[in-house]
């Protein structure tokens, strides 16, 4: 969970073949998931060219 420019997101990184974006399913590879990937709670991001744009809220490893 997350907040981008402010307004918070939930997803799930997953594998190419399961990505499903209306179900908040984003692949890996995605933009976004290379963004947050490494970050913990409380951690800032740079993304689409705007600085601290995520600022990550929580973090919950499943599998």
């Amino acid at each position: 969970t997350f907040l981008l420019n402010g307004k918070e997101k939930t997803l799930s990184i997953v594998g190419d073949d399961e990505a499903d974006p209306a179900k908040a399913l984003i692949s890996f590879s995605a933009p976004i998931s290379r963004a947050l990937m490494g970050l913990e709670p409380g951690d800032y991001s740079d993304f689409a060219g705007k600085e601290d744009a995520i600022e990550i809220l929580s973090v919950a490893v499943i599998g």
